[in-house]
């Protein structure tokens, strides 16, 4: 079965387009800056952690992976909320969770305490930018959906910038508690500028659905489930973000402490330049589809340079730093590759299933980095002895591990059926 595709009532205008797009982009690009320093944090505090706390790195995976597999879960029963209630309510309310799970972390003392943590952390950051995208999805045609994501990302990996080095900052000068006391603040500035500013459609009929009952909402979920052009799609999404992620916001970090040797500012340092590279990732994937008139070959070429950095980086023993730095980067680049894969999935989805449609995707995103935290947390743990660093052959596996994952979808996705952005042009 496949989903109709129609067109959404929306701004095709460019002059009326500017004023509600800057205004749109950097409310909720801000608010996804909270989200982006939350899930990447742990990169930089794993090791203060793990000292602090006596946590081993199985404990640090399960911790992380909380944060993302909360965060999962969540992704349906929010698109629902999205397509009935609007974005603008749901991130609004939800941002005041991510603010309770930050106060929680900077305040417990225990495993258990900081796991509940960054669950809640989790559920509370898990609506920031599948709730941006349904808004530019209802605003704009879908020929300028890449454009306005990678935008989102762009501004919103910000907040892997704040993520490294200034983090590594203040835990040198503060200790790793204060700063998540200020990430709440911010969080509650940022829940009431979404909440006065965004506005959910262009009128009061796109999208929302809000006369459908909880079973018919659901059903819209399994619409989606059975078209099978989505198929080929699915595998990639479940493990082409988590590939980079499980890297960038996990191992990152304590890689360069365990193999690398650096102490908390140089690796602040290097994931500063990494972020710097997930932001122009963003800003140069988002028009890259309208460029090129494609978007399953711009996603495989992506895709194919991430398999070959993984597979490189786990053939050497003792690469130098600056082969690290590099790698890294060309990794934190190709994640904006993600956007251009959410586009091919969104140009099928009907207006009145926006919601449910990207956030199922952002399910699998996010179930996927999950898994494959814990995965790699117990890999890292089984080659470590304890009191001990992580030797290089548990990041070796790591590295192939994610690398064959990432293989094996991208097999799969190559059947795909391409959607070229000119052929949604409005005429």
């Amino acid at each position: 079965m496949r989903v109709p595709v129609s067109k959404p009532n929306v701004i095709d205008d460019k002059d009326s387009q500017f004023p509600y797009a800057f205004r749109f982009v950097a409310v909720l690009g801000f608010a996804y800056i909270l989200s982006q320093f939350l899930r990447a944090s742990n990169a930089v505090v794993a090791p203060e952690l793990t000292g602090d706390l006596n946590l081993d790195p199985g404990d640090i995976g399960l911790l992380t992976g909380a944060f993302f597999l909360a965060f999962a879960i969540v992704q349906i029963p929010i698109g629902i909320l999205f397509d009935r209630l609007g974005p603008r309510r749901v991130v609004s309310t939800l941002l005041l969770l991510a603010v309770a799970g930050c106060v929680l972390f900077a305040s417990s003392d225990s495993l258990i305490g900081l796991t509940i943590a960054r669950v809640v952390m989790g559920v509370g950051c898990a609506s920031t930018l599948m709730g941006a995208y349904v808004i530019y999805a209802r605003w704009y045609p879908p020929d300028r959906f890449a454009l306005f994501s990678g935008f989102q990302l762009g501004l919103g990996n910000s907040g892997l910038l704040i993520a490294t080095l200034p983090l590594s900052a203040a835990v040198v000068t503060m200790g790793w508690r204060v700063p998540f006391i200020l990430a709440a603040a911010v969080g509650l500035l940022m829940a009431l500028l979404v909440f006065l500013v965004i506005k959910d459609q262009p009128d009061k009929t796109t999208g929302l659905e809000s006369g459908e009952g909880f079973v018919k909402s659901l059903m819209g979920v399994s619409v989606i489930l059975k078209d099978r052009r989505l198929w080929k799609l699915f595998p990639l999404s479940f493990v082409g973000y988590s590939t980079i992620a499980t890297i960038t916001t996990l191992w990152a970090g304590p890689y360069l402490a365990d193999v690398q040797g650096l102490e908390a500012i140089g690796r602040g340092r290097i994931l500063l330049i990494m972020s710097i590279f997930s932001i122009i990732g963003a800003f140069s994937f988002g028009p890259l589809d309208r460029l090129l008139n494609t978007r399953k070959w711009i996603v495989l070429a992506g895709a194919l340079i991430t398999v070959a950095d993984l597979v490189l980086l786990a053939a050497m023993d003792s690469p130098s730093i600056l082969y690290v730095v590099s790698s890294f980067s060309l990794l934190a680049l190709m994640a904006g590759n993600m956007a251009i894969l959410l586009a091919h999935a969104r140009s099928y989805f009907p207006p009145a299933l926006i919601g449910r449609g990207m956030t199922l995707f952002n399910m699998m995103n996010m179930i996927g980095v999950a898994i494959s935290q814990f995965i790699t947390g117990a890999i890292v743990d089984a080659y470590t002895m304890p009191g001990q660093a992580a030797p290089v052959e548990a990041y070796q596996v790591v590295f192939l591990f994610l690398a064959a994952l990432l293989f094996a979808a991208l097999i799969i996705y190559a059947l795909a059926a391409d959607r070229k952005p000119r052929d949604e042009m409005p005429a």
